[in-house]
């Protein structure tokens, strides 16, 4: 499903969040900055299927 909606160009910061599931399948990230750091990926199963992270700082676990 396409969503009309663009996450380009904004900062994600997912710091510390619990993802139980979800799907940023196709998402484009660009020209922010996305931190992933501290997440816990638990439960089901968390898709980022042909997502894309361009000129985009990006930061997660080790």
């Amino acid at each position: 499903m396409d969503h009309p909606h663009s996450w380009q160009g904004h900062d994600f910061d997912f710091t510390g969040v619990v993802f139980d599931g979800g799907d940023f399948s196709k998402a484009v990230f660009s020209g922010g900055r996305v931190d992933f750091g501290g997440v816990d990926f638990s439960g089901s199963t968390v898709r980022f299927s042909r997502a894309e992270f361009t000129t985009c700082g990006t930061s997660g676990p080790p």
